[in-house]
């Protein structure tokens, strides 16, 4: 079983490697707002930064950057802001809990999908919205 938690939060790493105008929206988010939070977001670029020991304390400042874009986020790409953090936080309990027999690897590569969905339209959202390109170290 702890195999099966590394592989998926090694899977992860791939999801969150390719993770991260000015008017403001009439929900209260801001494109200007998400631009400069979204660049502040931590790129995991290295299975070195999810291996124990790491892996929590990586995940749990990956989850508060995701907290602080979620809450100026404008409600077309909020929801999936939403999703990242909510996954961030799940991994941050799973490599927590990874040599548990209670780590639940099935429940995590699922969580894992979801993510590189909620990913996908968050780097294009970013891409269209603010000019930047997530997977690149030019932020």
């Amino acid at each position: 079983m702890r195999s099966v938690a590394r592989r998926g939060i090694g899977g992860a790493l791939v999801a969150i490697a390719v993770f991260a105008a000015g008017a403001c929206s009439s929900d209260g988010g801001s494109v200007e707002a998400f631009c400069t939070r979204i660049k502040a977001v931590p790129t995991v670029t290295s299975t070195e930064q999810l291996q124990a020991g790491t892996a929590t304390e990586t995940l749990a400042e990956l989850a508060v950057a995701l907290k602080h874009v979620r809450e100026v986020a404008p409600s077309e790409i909020r929801p999936d802001v939403k999703t990242l953090y909510d996954v961030v936080k799940a991994l941050r309990t799973a490599a927590s809990t990874a040599n548990s027999p209670t780590a639940d690897a099935a429940a995590l590569q699922q969580q894992l999908d979801v993510f590189a969905g909620a990913s996908d339209r968050v780097v294009a959202y970013t891409r269209r919205s603010c000019g930047l390109d997530l997977g690149s170290t030019d932020r």
